[in-house]
């Protein structure tokens, strides 16, 4: 007698379930009011890591990349630009509007008398001196009325008066013999 696998009248046994690796099997776990409570430390501590990177790179990099800072650009951030290229030509109006009487039309009136031959980077419309500052496209205005004397910034970044003194001249010396 010969046995075989399948004897007659029984079934063949069931296929084995296959191997599912590439879904685990969560396991619910109970809540307890400890376990919520750390949830939730979880997710304002995910939201606040979002806001200082948001902050990061919104705010605090691009002004770092244009303005070499961290805060954007404000009007004192002009001052140096002004000392260093605005004043001496406003001095030299000044001088022109004291010898004569009133300002000069054009830049190029000042020179050579009261300023140097040269490149002058500024310029003069309605009453007011302009000056454009190429590193960040602001307008930089000195506007001699009196009463609002004095130095203002307007453009894409800043706009606003500018924390300087207005530009005074010395008395002036007399000229000829002196007794």
């Amino acid at each position: 007698m010969t046995h075989t696998l399948e004897s007659p009248g029984m079934s063949p046994d069931p296929a084995p379930a296959p191997l599912d690796y590439y879904r685990p099997k969560l396991v619910k776990q109970p809540q307890t009011p400890e376990s919520i409570r750390w949830r939730w430390y979880r997710v304002w501590y995910r939201v606040g890591l979002a806001g200082l990177f948001a902050s990061i790179a919104f705010y605090f990099g691009p002004n770092e990349i244009m303005f070499d800072k961290l805060t954007r650009l404000t009007p004192a951030d002009l001052v140096p630009i002004i000392q260093r290229d605005c004043v001496p030509e406003v001095r030299a109006m000044k001088q022109y509007q004291r010898d004569t009487g009133n300002l000069p039309d054009s830049i190029d009136d000042l020179t050579p008398k009261y300023l140097p031959a040269g490149p002058n980077r500024g310029g003069i419309a309605n009453g007011q001196y302009k000056y454009i500052d190429w590193q960040w496209y602001e307008t930089i205005n000195y506007d001699f009325t009196p009463g609002s004397e004095g130095w203002y910034a307007s453009g894409h970044f800043v706009s606003g008066r500018i924390p300087l003194p207005p530009v005074k001249l010395g008395p002036v010396a007399k000229q000829g013999p002196q007794p």
